[in-house]
């Protein structure tokens, strides 16, 4: 049955010119002398109450000449209920009921152009609100008067719902783009650049607007290595990312300014999974970490060079008599009296005793082939318990082609190696402050690219199914009312009524695939309260079709175990953990469920004794449309997640020890 059929039949129970109008029962009773508009009476009450959408109509006073099944659910009443009343002081909010009603009456006097389609909300019975998306008629005598509207009207609210849902995530992350402390660039497939960040002109020194007319690759860009080289286009971490198509991390480079300045970045690039994006390049300013980088090298070479070149004392020794003479430098450094002249045992005993065995193989080895050395260790001065550095150089001195002497110098090297260790230490711990600082950006990245892809995804997804499920329905809708009407014509033949029990299953499965796509769709927050858990688990397995010898076992502690959790999202989860348990076990298996109370969380652990989770879907188990089921929809775990999500738990998925898959709820206790 068309619109333009149920308009026909309107046209049939309106006023005519100096009559009233013919009520249904009216024309169901003159329909005994007229089969034609028996029929098409017939044909558009069944039309309208197997309608989607809701059908209302009202005579001019606004009163509910006609009202359809769908509308009746929707407000909540019985058609008995409706029919009669003021539709404005019955169904239409306070807020909203006089500017509705007064645009009704100008509607119907004439005054006021005729709106084909409007939104409004209604009122329901319970009390609560739905907005409602109108396509009316006005049904007009044959003097032309306005008698009755007509309007058809379809629930908009789960959309607009998702509408906004998709609207708050988009502004979560323009927020995270607009303020990470780092440079964020996005591109094309190509590799053009389309968007980027206030960052990213700070670091790049380019406005949004000169960003977006560049490429990634482009020859504008003078960027350079580490070492100072120009770097090459095909070296840059977002032109590899694209042309890999793999995540590039931590490349260095020096972005050289007009100006001549260098601001030195760290980037990590990555492609996006989405269609017709390219890569997402982020980029973090380390100058500062460069400048003292580079300080602390030329430190650490000034200190090593001034120790080469610095000659504080020096020393002889006799090897005749093994008799040690040095300067007055080297007698203070050892903390003795001027004059006095140690033996080459003498002289060693003021090593420590971890640095005496270098120092005395050094000087035997010079004294027998003429090897010379440069040793840094440790000395003890006379009358001190502590420690300094000294660095000792000593070479061979030859007379008649015979050794017969070694000399150096020797050096108080205490502060400058005091001062290494120092810059040293604080370099390395600059370097492991930097390595946390990264791990910790590069950690928060990772996390919110997979959240935006994540939200993306699960978004497009819910804008899709929202957009389609009406479309889809009604032709659902066409083939449940073909095959009730097979049902009702068609000879009591038993292989042709199965075949039509087949097409009603089939709709039915199709309309639970819709309904599950629309629930992944909605955001709606839990209606937390106590809830019964071992209850809802045998309510569900009582409930569940195909469970054959599978067998429940419960081990709650206590036994009356409560959790705060929404009724019917803790029952959707069980339901569908149960029912994949079901399917892997192929009805013949054990389905354990246990719970205990800790430390502010209740933690379920749902087991069975099925295969297990294969290692091919692991990674993906609980994302959308992801499954090894012929007939499945790989919609289950990812509406069991995001209801958990909800209620601010966690989900978590893996094999047991002893076999079969093992999932683990985690939710709060408040």
């Amino acid at each position: 049955m068309t619109w333009g059929k149920v308009m026909d039949w309107m046209d049939v129970v309106r006023p005519r010119r100096g009559g009233e109008a013919r009520s249904a029962a009216s024309v169901a009773g003159s329909a005994h002398q007229e089969p034609n508009l028996r029929h098409g009476l017939e044909g558009a009450e069944v039309y309208l109450d197997m309608a989607s959408v809701m059908f209302v109509a009202l005579d001019p006073e606004g009163k509910v000449t006609l009202v359809n099944r769908k509308a009746c659910r929707i407000l909540g009443y019985d058609q008995s209920e409706i029919l009669g009343r003021d539709w404005f002081d019955t169904f239409v909010p306070p807020p909203e009921r006089d500017r509705v009603k007064a645009d009704f009456k100008e509607l119907m006097s004439g005054h006021l152009e005729h709106m084909g389609y409007f939104e409004n909300l209604v009122l329901t019975k319970d009390g609560r609100t739905r907005l409602i998306a109108w396509h009316n008629a006005i049904l007009r005598d044959d003097a032309g008067q306005a008698t009755s509207t007509l309007s058809s009207g379809e629930d908009v609210t789960e959309r607009k719902r998702v509408e906004e849902s998709l609207q708050i995530s988009l502004t979560k992350y323009k927020t995270l783009f607009e303020t990470l402390p780092l440079g964020i660039t996005i591109s094309d497939k190509a590799g053009n650049i389309i968007e980027s960040n206030r960052e990213a002109e700070r670091l790049l020194g380019l406005t949004q607007e000169e960003h977006a007319k560049r490429r990634i690759d482009g020859q504008e860009w003078c960027i350079i290595r580490p070492d100072g080289s120009p770097m090459l286009a095909d070296e840059y971490a977002s032109v590899r990312a694209l042309n890999e198509n793999r995540l590039i991390e931590n490349v260095e480079m020096g972005i050289v300014k007009g100006d001549g300045d260098v601001t030195w970045i760290n980037v990590t690039a990555a492609p996006i999974p989405l269609k017709d994006y390219g890569v997402a390049i982020a980029y973090s300013d380390i100058t500062e970490r460069k400048s003292t980088e580079e300080v602390l090298r030329k430190s650490a070479q000034l200190l090593m060079d001034t120790g080469e070149m610095a000659k504080v004392g020096g020393w002889e020794v006799d090897l005749s008599t093994q008799e040690v003479s040095w300067t007055e430098e080297v007698g203070l450094i050892h903390g003795v009296e001027p004059g006095y002249r140690p033996t080459v045992e003498e002289a060693l005993n003021f090593y420590a005793p971890e640095s005496r065995p270098a120092v005395e193989a050094a000087v035997k080895k010079a004294a027998e082939t003429g090897e010379s050395y440069d040793l840094e260790s440790l000395l003890i001065p006379l009358g001190s318990k502590d420690k300094i550095w000294v660095r000792s150089l000593g070479r061979a001195v030859y007379s008649g082609g015979k050794i017969v002497k070694l000399a150096g110098t020797f050096q108080n090297i205490d502060k400058y190696k005091r001062a290494a260790e120092a810059l040293l230490q604080a370099q390395q711990d600059l370097i492991e402050e930097h390595r946390r600082e990264k791990e910790f950006v590069e950690t928060e990245l990772a996390k919110a690219r997979e959240e935006l892809v994540r939200t993306t995804r699960l978004a497009a997804i819910g804008q899709v199914s929202a957009s389609i499920a009406h479309d889809l329905r009604n032709p659902l809708g066409a083939v449940r009312n073909a095959s009730y009407l097979l049902k009702r014509h068609l000879p009591q033949e038993a292989h042709l009524i199965d075949l039509v029990r087949i097409i009603d299953q089939e709709v039915t499965r199709a309309d639970q695939i819709i309904t599950r796509l629309l629930t992944m769709a909605r955001a709606e927050p839990p209606h937390k309260q106590r809830v019964d858990l071992g209850q809802v688990i045998q309510e569900v397995f009582d409930k569940t079709e195909g469970v054959g010898e599978v067998r429940p076992v419960l081990a709650l502690k206590p036994d009356q175990f409560w959790v705060h959790a929404d009724p019917v999202g803790l029952t959707q989860v069980v339901s569908n953990l149960l029912t994949n348990a079901v399917q892997a076990m192929a009805g013949k298996g054990t389905f354990s469920v246990e719970a205990a109370h800790d430390a502010g969380h209740d933690t379920l652990l749902f087991r069975d004794t099925g295969p297990g989770i294969s290692p091919e879907v692991r990674g993906t188990l609980f994302d959308p449309l992801v499954t090894t089921k012929a007939k499945g929809t790989g919609l289950g775990l990812t509406i069991c997640r995001q209801i958990v999500e909800r209620h601010g738990g966690t989900m978590k998925a893996e094999n047991a020890p002893q076999g079969g898959a093992a999932i683990t709820v985690r939710l709060p206790q408040a």
